[in-house]
């Protein structure tokens, strides 16, 4: 009888535990262990450090900025210099007067000047580089005019005109565009070769306004001149070639590098002046320059 008892219990307590697991998969209930198989397993991420990450555009361009003004590439010069440029010229005038013509001689002569030389260049490939650099000359200079006026009253007689002078002024701006090559001596010595194009603007004084004056009255023996200075202001193209020594006197290291420095330089060119309405001259400008100053690579 107990034997039995024990049998049903047993019984009643399996079917109680089957009922509580049919129970529960009905209510949506996965048992854990099922759960854990079923459920995706999720791996690691990378965590991204901000060292990582591309550059933007705005670190590209400061680090271009920075490879650029770094190492030595750019270099930038001023100096005191000097143009030499002594010139003379004579253009003869004829008009009428009297019925007949007038001759007149203007003899022109021109000097050089100092200047202040600026510019710089960026080293583009290797040892070449790309540069350009600005001048502006004020010059002086000086007229005479000569000349024979017809007499008023007798033809084919001609008169000696008194000599007037008078002071001009000149004035060259000048923007040289050139490719250098460095041509490095010593650690803190090196010379540079230059040339390319120069594009000239001249501002040139003129003689105007050659009008004969009557000295006295009868017999007209003697006659003057009346001479003014005017002032045309035109544009040239021309070219230049030059040669640069650099010596750094602080180190490499310590930015920006300061060095002192001598050029010289020849440029040439030509500017169209008008004489009057109707002609024009072809005046020479540039020559030959040379100066010392001070040097800075970035």
């Amino acid at each position: 009888m107990v034997s039995d008892m024990e049998g049903l219990a047993a019984s009643i307590v399996r079917a109680a535990i089957v009922a509580l697991a049919v129970v529960g998969t009905a209510n949506g209930q996965v048992p854990q262990e099922d759960a854990r198989q079923r459920a995706p397993r999720r791996q690691a991420q990378p965590v991204e450090e901000p060292g990582d990450r591309p550059p933007g555009i705005g670190r590209r361009i400061t680090d271009g900025l920075a490879e650029i003004f770094t190492g030595g590439r750019l270099r930038a010069q001023v100096n005191g210099a000097y143009q030499h440029s002594p010139r003379r010229s004579e253009v003869q005038d004829t008009f009428p007067a009297y019925g007949e013509q007038a001759r007149l001689l203007t003899s022109r002569e021109f000097r050089g000047g100092g200047h202040v030389d600026v510019g710089g260049t960026l080293r583009v490939w290797r040892r070449l580089a790309l540069g350009a650099s600005y001048t502006q000359v004020a010059g002086s200079g000086s007229a005479v005019v000569t000349g024979t006026v017809p007499h008023p009253l007798d033809t084919g007689r001609d008169r000696t005109a008194g000599e007037q002078a008078l002071s001009l002024a000149q004035r060259q701006r000048a923007t040289h565009v050139h490719l250098a090559w460095g041509l490095p001596l010593r650690d803190a010595l090196d010379v540079e070769l230059s040339a390319g194009p120069t594009y000239f603007n001249l501002r040139q004084g003129v003689v105007v306004n050659l009008t004969p004056i009557e000295v006295g009255g009868p017999p007209f023996s003697e006659v003057g001149l009346r001479v003014d200075a005017g002032e045309h202001t035109r544009n040239g193209i021309g070219y230049h070639a030059g040669v640069d020594v650099s010596f750094m006197l602080t180190p490499a290291t310590r930015f920006p590098q300061v060095g002192i420095g001598w050029f010289a330089r020849v440029a040439a060119g030509h500017v169209s002046v008008p004489i009057d309405a109707e002609t024009s001259r072809r005046v020479s400008v540039g020559g030959f320059q040379t100066g010392v100053g001070l040097r800075l690579r970035f």
